[in-house]
């Protein structure tokens, strides 16, 4: 499991974040620290 399937896991990290949506550029950094497969729109945030 990655970092930001554990942050969308409801039994994990989900229920801390009140709204997913305004931490998106967190999740783009995420994505880039642990290597993960990122969209277009993630690269170019």
């Amino acid at each position: 499991m990655d970092i930001i399937t554990a942050i969308n896991n409801e039994k994990l990290f989900k229920p801390i974040f009140k709204d997913l949506k305004t931490w998106s550029s967190w999740f783009c950094l995420l994505g880039a620290l642990f290597a993960l497969r990122m969209t277009k729109k993630e690269l170019a945030l």
